[in-house]
């Protein structure tokens, strides 16, 4: 099968029918950095990229990443964003939002249901003039109304650029979102659709599990739809490339380091970022100015570290040692509410809690100001 790369170059020719590029592997293999690094490669005047992830907290809720894309997607091309694009791609735009309106203009308020942004390309008057809703049908109806709204969607960007849409995290989606998936695949009236998918494959291993059911049905239709990536642990010699690229040194000299390294992550690439920055912090690892080199004691990070494979393993010991008490418990609050989510609700939330708590009341909000300033910029 082709390879990722392979995959995106050719995205500036049209394809003959979607396609679908799977990355599996563990958590922390790099999975959802190789997707998203992939938008610079791919975010040209004839590409567009978007992404949404789903959520383990939100199974119940339909369309979910989906929803993420498609209000993004929305948000890049219309016509009031690009005012200052030039006349070739303020043209394309013009064209999707004319195919916009005729495949969907009637039905745009049962749309803007779970792509709100999608009123950008419609006037108030043309969505508000339709009483067609969601809630006045039965589920089947309404679900299959959805898939061919939203096929009609996809169809109208991607006549006039090549779409990329990663889906991250499968193993979570839900199934109206499984069959949307399915229903884009198969459109073989829709050219230029390149979805990326990724999921775990340890959490996907039994043959009923709703995302193996899907990718069998795909299959099943046209075997050539899917690629598959496999990703893995990196090898010793991979990890010692990465580490002595990033502490500016040739590979002989960090040889060692690596092999620590590699022992006590198991080349998982997550776990050796961390790893790297832990021993960092404290310092084991750290850089001499006088000597323009970074340097470390390898005797002590034997000694001073554990085997530490396991991302939630990594997270936690983390928010343990760089968070109080007070602080993980907005933490705790945040985790309640999924994957995203808005200062101003957990804030709300934390209020609450205090009040009939009587702890840290007021200070819940600088407390949580102190963790959003940490988190940003580029990190959720």
């Amino acid at each position: 099968s082709n390879t990722m790369p392979d995959k995106t170059h050719n995205c500036d020719d049209k394809m003959p029918f979607p396609e679908m590029v799977l990355l599996s592997g563990l958590s922390g293999t790099g999975k959802s950095a190789l997707a998203q690094n992939l938008s610079s490669i791919v975010n040209t005047t004839k590409n567009l990229f978007v992404s949404g992830k789903f959520d383990q907290e939100k199974q119940s809720e339909p369309y979910t990443a989906f929803m993420s894309a498609f209000n993004r997607l929305c948000e890049i091309t219309a016509p009031t964003q690009n005012l200052r694009t030039d006349l070739s791609e303020h043209s394309s735009i013009l064209a999707i939002q004319s195919s916009l309106c005729s495949s969907i203009g009637s039905e745009s308020a049962l749309l803007t249901e779970i792509i709100p942004k999608l009123s950008l390309f419609f006037d108030n008057q043309e969505i508000t003039t339709t009483n067609n809703k969601s809630a006045d049908m039965g589920y089947e109806t309404a679900k299959n109304k959805f898939n061919f709204l939203l096929r009609q969607f996809v169809r109208a960007f991607c006549r006039e650029k090549t779409l990329v849409l990663f889906l991250d995290d499968l193993q979570w989606a839900d199934v109206a979102s499984l069959e949307l998936l399915e229903t884009l695949v198969l459109d073989r009236n829709n050219p230029g659709l390149l979805i990326i998918g990724s999921y775990r494959d340890n959490e996907v291993h039994d043959k009923n599990h709703p995302l193996t059911r899907c990718l069998h049905g795909i299959n099943a239709q046209n075997n050539e739809i899917i690629s598959s990536i496999p990703l893995q642990n990196l090898d010793l010699k991979t990890v010692n490339r990465f580490i002595a690229d990033l502490l500016n040194a040739t590979a002989d000299k960090t040889v060692g380091l690596a092999d620590i390294v590699h022992k006590k992550t198991h080349g998982n690439i997550f776990a050796v970022i961390h790893f790297l920055k832990n021993i960092e912090d404290e310092g084991i690892l750290s850089y001499c100015i006088g000597l323009l080199k970074w340097k470390w004691n390898e005797d002590e990070i034997r000694s001073k570290t554990s085997v530490t494979d396991n991302v939630a393993d990594i997270l936690k010991s983390k928010i343990n040692k760089k968070l109080s008490a007070e602080e993980r418990r907005v933490l705790q609050v945040a985790s309640c509410l999924g994957g995203t989510f808005d200062s101003s609700s957990v804030f709300s939330v934390m209020d609450k809690l205090c009040s009939k708590e009587k702890t840290i009341g007021a200070k819940s909000e600088q407390i949580g100001s102190r963790i959003w300033s940490d988190l940003q910029p580029n990190k959720k």
